[in-house]
């Protein structure tokens, strides 16, 4: 059963893969650029009345993304921006987008904590106890965590970048989960990931704000 759960996480994984909707945007953008060429549709008109739609594609994604609280914030910030440019709603879109961006950075920091508390407590040991994860934190700096390969096959970590720098290493062979919430900010994971369902597997739980996060493993120090 645990099998078939991972499998269904590992496809979506690759389906929420930014590189895959980095991919999408641009078949679209091209599509759109495309009719506009051919004099089937104004893309700069379309582009001005619907922009909004892409805060709320958005928060669809991280909604999928199990980002649940992020994403109905971004949901409703769309929905509410997209009625104030058809003039459903009054106001001034100029002064809405900062305190937009605060409810945006403010509801994936609480997404973010919530997932690290859980991973803080870290895993069920054998003997019943929890072990507690291990975290890294960068603010305005660098950090480094190591994964020790001890046997077990599953881990949790936490690392936290704000402005700063953190990297993660784990053993080879090892499966890396990403938990993590960028505002602003990057979360690398090695593109290399065994493909097995025995393969042990780390979770990497955090919070990225205009910072980095970075998954390497031991024996390659530029996997990234």
């Amino acid at each position: 059963m645990s099998t078939v759960h991972e499998g269904r996480q590992q496809a979506r994984s690759r389906l929420l893969d930014p590189t895959v909707l980095f991919g999408l945007a641009l078949i679209v953008a091209g599509l759109l650029l495309l009719l506009d060429r051919l004099e089937v549709l104004d893309a700069g008109r379309l582009a001005a009345d619907w922009w909004p739609l892409v805060i709320v594609g958005i928060g669809v994604w991280w909604l999928f993304a199990d980002s649940r609280l992020a994403g109905l914030a971004a949901i409703a910030v769309g929905v509410v921006l997209l009625g104030v440019v058809h003039d459903v709603v009054e106001g001034n879109v100029g002064n809405l987008i900062f305190p937009a961006v605060l409810v945006l950075i403010g509801a994936g920091a609480l997404t973010a904590g919530a997932r690290m508390r859980r991973a803080m407590r870290g895993l069920p040991a054998p003997d019943g106890s929890w072990t507690q994860a291990p975290t890294a934190m960068a603010v305005f700096g660098d950090a480094r965590l190591s994964v020790a390969d001890d046997g077990t096959d599953h881990a949790a970590v936490t690392a936290i970048s704000v402005f700063g720098d953190v990297e993660v290493a784990v053993p080879a062979g090892w499966r890396v989960v990403d938990r993590t919430t960028a505002l602003l900010g990057t979360v690398r994971i090695p593109q290399a990931q065994p493909t097995y369902a025995e393969a042990p597997v780390v979770e990497l739980h955090g919070l990225a704000i205009f910072g980095d996060a970075k998954v390497r493993y031991l024996d390659d120090p530029r996997s990234v």
